[in-house]
């Protein structure tokens, strides 16, 4: 159950449009918090964007780390007791799929489109097409070599982990970042993107979780099991997922192609809820993403294939 609330998030200066037919895309920047209230925003989100129609981008960061599980999680797949030993709040959001630890290392972003917008597909599957495409496309820009899991392979990976009985087995069917779903998004063969999504009378909302730093020893400490089913867990979880700022790039990001325009007061703020050492790659990594998603917006006829 999700709790708290806040209030639907405020267009800032620069907000993303679509030439098109003038629509625009509002974007906010939240201050950090903690995730049962940022999650909590999440909700009042979506159910704004159905009021004015407006899509909408929100940033945002949870420097208190909670264990954060899908709407329809076990709770028992995990262990309350080290997750209260740890000091971390087990909250759950209302988007789909398996658990995340929200930390310092983690930028999420919230997608909010009206019922009936032209990028919100039918199709649940076919809905994260567009937004997988433009988040590896992203990615690219800055020198990671980002690729989508296409349906198919997504597919064959949940076949493959549904019957594995391997240590550390377990915490790959339990964590958002241990599987693999339909466009979200790889950077040298490991996880780096998770994406789930709602759907409402209002609208879509699609909830992104973009890894600078995973803490697998952590994560994997946390879930129900032995502790040898926990160290497995950890070693199996490095080796599928990482974060980009322990990932290469093709070649590192010339001087003449980092932004010249400082982050505003508001993103500032937001950033400062990161690590230290994630903060200007989330700088980068956000406009990188509003950029993609412009591109894509721009173009009316857009629907994910």
């Amino acid at each position: 159950m999700i709790h708290g609330e806040s209030a639907p998030p405020a267009a800032v200066p620069g907000s993303l449009s679509r030439s098109d037919d003038g629509e625009s895309w509002r974007r906010s920047y939240e201050p950090p918090g903690t995730a049962a209230d940022l999650l909590a925003g999440s909700e009042t989100l979506l159910a704004a964007v159905g009021a004015d129609g407006s899509p909408v981008l929100r940033w945002y960061v949870t420097p208190q780390p909670a264990l954060v599980l899908g709407v329809g999680q076990p709770r028992d797949d995990f262990d309350a007791a080290a997750c209260q030993r740890a000091g971390l709040p087990i909250v759950r959001r209302s988007s789909g799929g398996t658990a995340v630890l929200a930390d310092d290392g983690l930028l999420n972003l919230d997608i909010a489109l009206p019922a009936a917008h032209p990028l919100g597909h039918r199709d649940v599957v076919r809905a994260y097409a567009w937004l997988g495409t433009a988040l590896a496309r992203a990615l690219r820009h800055l020198d990671w070599a980002a690729c989508v899991v296409r349906p198919e392979e997504a597919r064959r990976d949940t076949a493959a982990l549904r019957p594995d009985e391997r240590p550390g087995a377990t915490a790959l069917r339990r964590t958002c970042f241990g599987g693999r779903s339909p466009y979200e998004v790889l950077v040298a063969g490991r996880k780096v993107v998770g994406l789930c999504q709602v759907r409402r009378r209002a609208g879509t909302l699609y909830q992104v979780g973009i890894l600078l730093g995973f803490d697998v020893g952590r994560l994997a400490g946390l879930l129900r099991g032995s502790a040898a089913e926990r160290v497995a867990g950890a070693a199996r979880l490095g080796q599928r997922a990482a974060g980009l700022h322990t990932l290469p790039r093709v070649q590192p990001v010339p001087v003449t192609r980092q932004e010249s325009t400082p982050p505003g007061p508001a993103m500032l703020r937001m950033l400062g809820g990161l690590a230290p050492a994630h903060r200007s790659l989330a700088g980068e990594i956000v406009r990188s993403v509003e950029r993609a998603v412009a591109e894509t917006a721009v173009d009316s006829g857009s629907r994910p294939e």
